[in-house]
């Protein structure tokens, strides 16, 4: 319980007083120290272990694997008294992670048998290396197809700017999460289907009784953007916490005040950039003060500068960027 919430030394002080502690209860204890990203600590638990059981050496293989140490993954996946079927799929995942494809079809291809947790890793890691012919063919061989692999395929179509075959493998699926419809819009985006991913999100998912939640809604805003309708970014940001329930965060808001500083609208712009309840970023600030410039608003565009230049995050190269803006702008001015 203490691991989880984030309470280490109070999980070390209820493990000390455990007499004589079992594998589970090391096994929590290790968890306590992977939860609060202390892989050191939770190798030297595992190290003074008694006896380790199959649970322990496995956790320790994936926390490795997600902290891209993929040798000390290995050397512990060699050293196991026997193998299952999770530590098996934990390697293809750790391989697939780091971009070793070759090694973790190795690893699938010996394995004495297969769930649909083993090909969905093996199925994201050809997905993840760019191999979509391969990655086609395992989709094809796998004996059931879970939400997972679906979602997989439509997002490498989206990657490849494979909008068409996205939404196909979409109208396909038996069953979708609030995931998939993520997803398959973030593909539309992406291939440019502007239509289609607004078509997804305001009338299939309505149809449907789906919620968009956040990553949804970016995606859609995005694809306003892109294909230039400002009414149809701006009246969907407003209906954000309004109509759906959904705070906008702040990527929504930076997203927005970008469409609307590229569409000429600077008064609502600025008026976004003084309102929300995040700081601004860089680029939406950048992209402000461009818009300035085209606009030749000397006097908010200076503002905006002040800003970016107040700002904790910007770096030096920004920086410098952002004096030649401020440059340019001045220059606009002059008849």
């Amino acid at each position: 319980m203490y691991g989880k919430c984030g309470s280490l030394g109070d999980a070390k002080e209820v493990f000390r007083e455990i007499e004589h502690p079992n594998s589970y209860s090391w096994n929590l204890f290790i968890a306590a120290y992977l939860h609060a990203n202390d892989l050191k600590g939770a190798k030297y638990s595992f190290d003074k272990m008694p006896e380790r059981d199959v649970v322990t050496w496995t956790t320790l293989i994936q926390a490795y694997s997600k902290a891209g140490h993929l040798q000390q993954a290995k050397v512990l996946y060699e050293k196991m008294p026997e193998w299952n079927l999770v530590c098996w799929t934990a390697m293809i995942q750790a391989y697939g992670s780091a971009g070793h494809v070759n090694e973790a079809r190795e690893m699938f291809d010996c394995m004495k048998e297969r769930d649909t947790v083993a090909w969905n890793a093996i199925l994201l890691a050809y997905s993840q290396s760019g191999d979509v012919p391969t990655a086609k063919m395992l989709f094809d061989r796998m004996p059931r197809w879970d939400i997972p692999a679906w979602n997989t395929m439509i997002q490498m179509y989206g990657r490849h700017s494979s909008g068409e075959l996205a939404t196909r493998l979409f109208d396909q699926m038996p069953l979708r999460s609030l995931h998939t419809w993520t997803v398959v819009i973030r593909a539309c985006v992406e291939s440019g289907l502007t239509k289609e991913a607004t078509r997804l999100f305001d009338r299939i998912m309505a149809i449907h009784g789906v919620l968009p939640h956040g990553a949804a809604m970016l995606s859609v805003l995005k694809s306003c953007a892109h294909s230039g309708s400002l009414p149809g970014a701006w009246k969907r940001f407003l209906s954000m916490a309004a109509d759906r329930d959904i705070p906008p965060s702040r990527e929504h808001y930076c997203a927005m005040i970008h469409i609307l500083a590229s569409a000429g609208q600077l008064d609502e712009a600025h008026r976004l950039i003084n309102s929300m309840p995040y700081s601004s970023d860089y680029e939406s600030l950048a992209a402000m003060l461009g818009a300035c410039k085209l606009h030749r608003d000397v006097g908010r565009g200076m503002e905006i500068a002040d800003q970016i230049l107040d700002s904790g995050e910007i770096s030096m190269k920004s920086s410098g960027a952002c004096l030649t803006m401020v440059n340019n702008l001045l220059l606009s001015q002059e008849p």
